[in-house]
C-alpha cells in the first residue's frame, strides 16, 4: 500500500501537464521545457509555504493554554512568514530583470564586411 502510494506522490509532478493538457515543443528544446517545469513548479512552493504559515497560526491559536508549543509556533510563523518573502521577492527580482534587460531567444546576426 505504501509504495504504491509513494509512487502516485513521485508522479504527481506530471499532474498539470496532464490536467491542462500542456504539450512540450520539441523544437524550443530542453531550456524552455525547463523553464515551463519551474514556472509550474514556483506557484506550489508558494502554496506549500502559505499552508505552512497557515498551519502554525492554527497550531499557535489552538495551543492557548501550553507556552512551548506557542512558542514553538511562533518560531514556526516566523519561518513561514520569511520564506513566503523569500520566494516572492527572488521571482519579482527574476521578472523585473527579464523585462529590463528583455532576454530572447534570437541568435544575433554576424557582423558582415561589404567589398
Amino acid at each position: 500500500m505504501s509504495k504504491k502510494l509513494l509512487g502516485g506522490i513521485g508522479l504527481s509532478w506530471a499532474l498539470p501537464f496532464v490536467l491542462f493538457a500542456q504539450t512540450v515543443d520539441t523544437n524550443s528544446g530542453v531550456f524552455s521545457f525547463i523553464k515551463s517545469l519551474i514556472n509550474l513548479v514556483i506557484p506550489v512552493l508558494i502554496a506549500i509555504a502559505v499552508l505552512y504559515f497557515l498551519w502554525n497560526v492554527l497550531n499557535f491559536l489552538l495551543s492557548a493554554g501550553d507556552a512551548a508549543k506557542r512558542k514553538d509556533s511562533l518560531v514556526g510563523i516566523a519561518y513561514g512568514i520569511l520564506i513566503i518573502f523569500v520566494m516572492v521577492s527572488i521571482f519579482g527580482l527574476v521578472g523585473l530583470l527579464s523585462d529590463t534587460f528583455s532576454f530572447t531567444n534570437t541568435p544575433l546576426d554576424p557582423p558582415q564586411v561589404d567589398f
